[in-house]
């Protein structure tokens, strides 16, 4: 899995990660030597990018202007939608944002 950003769980079949350069309340920029996608199957991992573009992204930018995140904070903020979970923290950097993404794991009764 990428080891650029928060990491996914070892279920996950796709995953993407990033160190995002981070300016609150909620500029991310995100360097294309970064950041990483991991996972087997093609499509599956052009729909997570696809996901982290049009929703991901927005979302988490959305909770960041909402909730304040301070560069040196280590909480995780969190973005679900379409199957899929966003995670992110400066985890303490004062100045760099780490960003995991990943298919939502099943959660089944039992």
């Amino acid at each position: 899995m990428s080891n650029w950003g928060i990491p996914a769980p070892e279920s996950a079949k796709v995953s993407w990660g990033v160190r995002a350069i981070y300016s609150p309340p909620a500029g991310i920029e995100i360097l294309f030597d970064r950041q990483g996608v991991s996972g087997e199957d093609e499509k599956e991992r052009k729909r997570l990018i696809d996901w982290v573009n049009k929703e991901g992204l927005p979302g988490l930018k959305k909770i960041l202007k909402k909730d304040f995140l301070g560069q040196d904070e280590r909480r995780i903020v969190e973005f679900k939608g379409g199957g899929y979970v966003l995670k992110a923290s400066p985890q303490g950097s004062y100045g760099y944002l780490y960003v995991g993404a990943w298919e939502e794991e099943e959660v089944t009764g039992g």
